[in-house]
């Protein structure tokens, strides 16, 4: 656009994982098949992706964040298919690509972790300094903007005509707002305003309810499910400090949190009406953290896990798959721990640069025709793309 705020790069683009948490609700669950084991198909070499950011897949490609360019992989082989300069970015920003109609996107310039939401031919997406915009999908001319208490991190989630977002007061106060305004005009329809603690999180929609976490500074953060048509909230409960947007499914709502050195790292599973809990995992198992939004998929929960320093609270430390209904441990990996992305039977994610692909697989060794192992026996170091050809042993959904 002529503001020079949106960078959109051409592409043929189908319906997938097509943005944040899978859609414009930021539901973050996906009726894909995914691996029952930790099996890696191929992981790229490092191409510079954020960690922290989480991966988008349309039409066999995998779009990443690497800063100041958008870069994609070959979903399938990890092959680097094109690099695309999105202009200079600030504030070392997680945000995720978004696509739809042919094009992507990945946030503006002045983005602190805010991804651009697709929905209803517009794109909705915020800066730091405040502030949230609707833009036009085709033209990129700005329709409305909109002016929130404090700073602002989320990415929008859209439902039916209106957006929802999250705002939090960096100072004395680190409230939280919850907003809901018209989608066509940005006019408020309701704002949420008795959150205690930062709102940092991306909303997510699912039903009559919305529901945002908090990030404490100084103690234990909360998951909210507000009322959807007037922002009233339903239930509350205690969680570990966390950035994490919740996942919706199975008729519960998932979540992760903890700060590495000052609270434990946990991953937690509330019945999504009444907020009653249905498990967490044991503190000591260090299994999610504050950065990471779980992904749901074939009645598992993939979920990364944290490693930090005292001088780096983004570090990422593996991925983690537990049943959607127990919390038990099904499989985990050193490998990745941002928040996933499940396509076609594979789960996306991020760390060191680089981008991991795990899926149930076979792997043929071209030089002797025999099955190995996958990306253990068939890569040396993780600088080297996998080259093997994997043959899929994933069921087909109709």
């Amino acid at each position: 656009t002529d503001s020079g705020y949106l960078y959109c790069i051409q592409e043929s683009i189908p319906k997938e994982w097509e943005q944040f948490h899978k859609d414009a609700q930021n539901t973050g669950y996906s009726p894909s098949d995914a691996p029952n084991t930790n099996n890696i198909l191929w992981a790229s070499g490092d191409i510079g992706a954020v960690k922290g950011s989480s991966p988008v897949i349309a039409d066999a490609k995998v779009y990443v964040n690497c800063g100041d360019y958008v870069k994609s992989l070959d979903q399938y082989t990890g092959e680097f298919l094109s690099n695309h300069s999105r202009g200079s970015t600030k504030y070392n920003s997680i945000a995720s690509p978004a696509y739809h109609n042919g094009s992507v996107w990945c946030g503006l310039p002045d983005s602190v972790n805010s991804g651009t939401t697709v929905a209803d031919g517009k794109l909705f997406e915020g800066e730091w300094d405040g502030h949230y915009y609707c833009f036009d999908e085709v033209t990129g001319e700005e329709l409305w903007n909109f002016s929130a208490n404090g700073n602002v991190q989320a990415t929008p989630a859209y439902e039916e005509g209106r957006v929802y977002f999250t705002s939090w007061e960096y100072g004395q106060t680190y409230a939280g707002s919850v907003y809901c305004v018209d989608s066509n005009t940005g006019n408020l329809i309701w704002n949420q305003s008795e959150i205690v603690y930062n709102c940092c999180s991306s909303p997510t929609i699912y039903g009559n309810i919305v529901y945002v976490t908090t990030y404490n500074f100084y103690g234990e953060g909360e998951i909210y499910a507000l009322n959807k048509n007037n922002g009233s909230i339903l239930w509350k409960r205690s969680i570990h400090r966390t950035d994490s947007t919740p996942t919706v499914a199975y008729g519960n709502v998932y979540v992760s949190g903890g700060c590495y050195g000052y609270t434990d790292l946990q991953t937690y599973c509330f019945e999504a009406t009444t907020g009653d809990l249905k498990w967490n995992t044991t503190p000591g198992d260090g299994i999610g953290g504050w950065l990471c939004s779980v992904a749901v998929a074939d009645k598992k929960v993939f979920v990364g896990t944290a490693l930090e320093t005292e001088d780096d609270y983004t570090g990422l430390n593996g991925t983690c798959a537990l049943d959607a209904f127990t919390g038990e441990l099904i499989w985990n990996s050193k490998y990745g721990g941002s928040s996933p992305a499940v396509s076609d039977g594979m789960v996306f994610t991020i760390a060191d640069g680089r981008v991991y692909a795990f899926g149930d697989v076979l792997a043929i060794d071209e030089s002797t025709n025999e099955e190995s192992s996958g990306f253990e026996s068939s890569v040396a170091s993780l600088g080297l793309l996998i080259t093997a050809i994997y043959m899929m042993r994933r069921k087909r959904k109709d």
